[in-house]
């Protein structure tokens, strides 16, 4: 009997330092791809209409902004895994829906990502609609506009990239001049790109492809990264390239009529 007391004595000894069995612990967090995919349709939704500032106002929203302040591990995770920086799925025309609203061309994915596809040229007249080429996925399409011959122009193309906030910017600024022959790139940059945390731009770089001629391009390649949580290094990479090309269409009478068309691979 005082053997049996002494054991008692020992697991409840034990239960009281141990209280937590390994069945009854806390089930760690997990990412709710269903419930993402809601709040993605309801940040889209925002954003299309150019309510962009609203989106944290949405209680989804402020679940999640919690929620991952709360699990960075998590965060990491959830942006390495968007539709937006999967390269097959990006080149999967089944799995993108493309609308335009204004100057904008949006791209949803699959699981409500999205990007944001524009173009502002500054310094000219813009002269026709739109006209969108099936050809390549993200595509601006051609953009009419008319100038003066000699006049200089500058050309920012932009492409945004969102989940529950928007992770990436890329900008690709191209200035040029026109006369009644050709076009000549002065110079260009990606000044204005920027990220968010846990993802980063960790290359940008812009270049002049063809030049002096009637058409002429500029590039730019970006590779975004995605940091893992407390310095475990590099979760995942993504590479993404703009072309931006100007097209002397007509010139006359001290006037010049021109195309401006981006177009963006990852």
């Amino acid at each position: 009997m005082k053997s049996l007391k002494l054991l008692l004595s020992f697991v409840l000894s034990l239960i009281l330092v141990f209280p937590l069995s390994a069945s009854a612990e806390t089930a760690s967090p997990v990412l709710d791809k269903a419930e993402l995919k809601k709040l993605h349709k309801q940040v889209f939704d925002l954003v299309s209409e150019g309510k962009e500032d609203m989106v944290s106002s949405l209680p989804l929203f402020q679940k999640y902004d919690k929620f991952f302040h709360d699990n960075p591990k998590l965060k990491s995770e959830y942006v390495s895994g968007l539709d937006v920086y999967n390269p097959k799925k990006l080149k999967n025309k089944n799995q993108i829906t493309t609308s335009v609203k204004g100057s904008k061309t949006f791209y949803v994915m699959e699981d409500g990502s999205f990007m944001v596809l524009s173009n502002t040229v500054t310094g000219a007249e813009k002269a026709k609609n739109k006209v969108n080429t099936l050809s390549v996925l993200q595509d601006t399409g051609e953009q009419w506009y008319n100038g003066g011959i000699g006049q200089s122009f500058t050309n920012d193309a932009r492409q945004d990239i969102w989940g529950i906030t928007k992770t990436g910017e890329m900008h690709l600024v191209t200035k040029y001049t026109i006369d009644s022959t050709s076009a000549t790139i002065t110079t260009v940059n990606t000044t204005g790109t920027r990220s968010w945390f846990p993802g980063g731009f960790s290359s940008q770089t812009a270049t002049i492809v063809d030049n002096s001629a009637r058409v002429v391009k500029s590039a730019g390649n970006y590779i975004y990264t995605v940091t893992c949580p407390v310095g475990w290094g590099i979760c995942s990479t993504a590479t993404f390239d703009i072309e931006t090309t100007v097209d002397i269409k007509s010139a006359g009478g001290g006037n010049i009529s021109f195309t401006v068309r981006s177009i963006v691979n990852g």
